[in-house]
């Protein structure tokens, strides 16, 4: 379960000094804690499970929940109300759109990019959020743009660089722009699994 109040915010001289074992952390009541490396900027109604580490110069909005074991890396932008599962690590660089759902175990490479608007217009009076989702287990290479609406399916691979602008199938292994199956993560073979 995510403990809000257990969030810390540490600097890397503070992380230096509570050294636990061979692993760095803060302990409170022999619970893992949230560990933010300043100077990160972290809504106060952010809800970030134990054992979480939030990198430098990361954006966390409002009504965002983040999952316990999590690894946050530096200048990711992280939108209002999105939800990480359990175990997801999230790169360098990424932008998770606002409202967006990711599942447990994910990887999102760095420089990642997700969108919730199908029709970015200044002062669009009929824009609706349609923001894309993860499932759990999910690989997405560094660089990777995932457009409005796409789920990406349980197990599913998508390449660097890949421009996702339909939903990916489970288990399958998509490249390019726009990103089309190469294969299946189980077995490797196009349309096999």
């Amino acid at each position: 379960r995510s403990l809000r109040l257990m969030r810390l915010r540490v600097s890397p001289q503070d992380l230096e000094e509570v050294m636990v074992g061979e692993t760095p952390g803060i302990f409170l009541q022999e619970r893992p804690q949230v560990v933010i490396h300043e100077p990160s900027d972290v809504h106060d109604s952010a809800v970030i499970g134990p054992g979480t580490v939030v990198w430098r110069y990361t954006t966390i909005c409002e009504g965002v929940t983040i999952g316990q074991d999590c690894a946050i890396g530096g200048r990711v932008y992280i939108g209002r109300g999105a939800v990480i599962g359990d175990g997801t690590r999230i790169q360098d660089g990424a932008h998770i759109t606002d409202r967006m759902t990711i599942g447990q175990r994910v990887f999102i490479g760095a420089g990642v990019l997700t969108a919730n608007d199908k029709f970015p217009i200044v002062g669009n009076t009929d824009y609706v959020v349609n923001p894309p989702s993860i499932e759990d287990d999910v690989s997405v290479g560094n660089g990777a743009n995932i457009l409005p609406g796409v789920v990406l399916q349980k197990g599913c691979v998508v390449g660097a660089g890949a421009v996702v602008t339909k939903s990916v199938e489970p288990v399958a292994i998509v490249v390019g722009n726009p990103a089309r199956p190469i294969g299946c993560v189980i077995c490797g073979v196009l349309q096999h699994c």
